[in-house]
């Protein structure tokens, strides 16, 4: 590896894995000062950063790319480098090829490691039955194998809410249990039971919720809100380098760093909310999916390329 490569490289490191176990730290900070501690933190830090780890790296990775781009630029680093016969082209390529390994890494995650995590809050919160219906359940107690607050999503017409269910070996014995059935306007109570017994002639499978399940997955089963959302979120750190590095690597003696940082932060935000929503209006089918996300991300793509082939020499 040649030595201005190893430099910039150094640069992008050191400012990414300072931002990104700042921006973790405060996250856990913040979750722990609202859940509060229960004893059983275990895992959970961990699983939530997997969770999150294209967020997570795609924050990280922006404020790098800020810090790094714009120091280079206000100490005449880049200048020296030209001086050496060097293209702002070139010097591109530490930060395209860290974006390639943030991205590929955040499809790892998705695909092996996040849909395999041992956390048994997400592994059993859905259970699809034989009939097809499933049970949506808030938590497991173990020590009593008893489900609580249950919602069986009989059809689209018809579920029910149950206070809780005794599982057995052989017996599934649910408690409270209100029969809702959709009307012409919304859905509404027909009718209570104390105690209903499931009669459940095999052992019920227990699914990922669709979020958490892998990417290959998804796509065998035509989960295609989901699948799109997972392929599309880890390309932002391509986004990053074709919008910033334009603007870093530019005379900036007339622009306000300040306005130009709140800025890129103000874009990124906005991005990730536009992805939220898509995600929201793909789910309830309003338009296809593959529009949805790939439209507007082929369209920033091209406007990204557009500027930075014209503005890097």
């Amino acid at each position: 590896m040649k030595l201005w490569v190893r430099y910039l490289f150094s640069r992008l490191l050191r400012s990414f894995f300072f931002f990104l176990i700042s921006s973790f730290i405060l996250y856990v900070l913040i979750d722990f000062a609202i859940q509060g501690s229960n004893g059983k933190i275990d895992l959970h830090y961990i699983w939530l950063f997997l969770r999150y780890i294209p967020l997570f790296f795609s924050f990280s990775f922006l404020l790098a790319l800020l810090k790094t781009s714009l120091d280079l630029n206000l100490h005449r680093e880049f200048t020296a480098l030209q001086t050496g016969s060097l293209s702002l082209k070139k010097m591109s390529f530490p930060f395209f090829s860290f974006a390639t390994f943030l991205c590929a890494l955040s499809y790892v995650n998705y695909e092996w490691i996040l849909p395999n995590f041992p956390n048994r809050t997400t592994a059993i919160s859905k259970i699809q039955l034989q009939d097809g219906s499933e049970w949506v359940f808030r938590s497991y107690d173990e020590a009593k194998k008893e489900l609580l607050d249950v919602f069986w999503i009989r059809s689209l017409t018809e579920f029910w809410h149950i206070q809780s269910i005794l599982c057995e070996d052989t017996s599934y014995v649910g408690k409270n249990v209100e029969i809702f059935i959709k009307e012409p306007d919304s859905f509404e109570k027909k009718e209570t039971l104390p105690i209903y017994n499931f009669a459940l002639t095999a052992p019920f499978k227990r699914s990922l919720p669709t979020e958490f399940r892998s990417i290959g997955t998804l796509f065998k089963q035509k989960q295609k809100a989901f699948f799109y959302y997972k392929l599309t979120l880890p390309l932002t750190c391509f986004l990053l380098v074709f919008f910033i590095l334009p603007l870093a690597t530019k005379d900036l003696r007339r622009k306000s760093l300040f306005l130009m940082i709140c800025g890129s932060i103000f874009a990124y935000v906005s991005w990730m909310m536009f992805l939220d929503a898509s995600l929201i209006l793909a789910e309830n089918q309003v338009l296809p999916a593959s529009l949805i996300f790939l439209g507007p991300f082929a369209m920033l793509t091209g406007i990204g390329l557009f500027s930075f082939f014209s503005r890097i020499r």
